[in-house]
């Protein structure tokens, strides 16, 4: 998961609940202790602590209008 917002944290917790391991990064933010959420420094240490296939979610805040459905 990178982003532990409002959002970011309650589906990382939900993922834990089911059984799932989740690795966070959020420069901002660290995990609750005890949450069962493994902390990582950067992008690229979640990535390095995942076996594969990797899933990486992204919930991050929009920086400003991204085009993003525009043709």
């Amino acid at each position: 998961m990178i982003g532990l917002g409002r959002m970011g944290q309650a589906l990382a917790l939900q993922a834990v609940d089911r059984g799932l391991e989740v690795v966070a990064h959020d420069p901002g933010t660290e995990p609750d202790p005890g949450s069962g959420i493994l902390p990582a420094d950067s992008v690229a240490s979640v990535v390095g602590q995942l076996p594969t296939p990797r899933v990486v979610f992204v919930s991050v805040p929009q920086a400003g209008p991204s085009g993003m459905g525009r043709r």
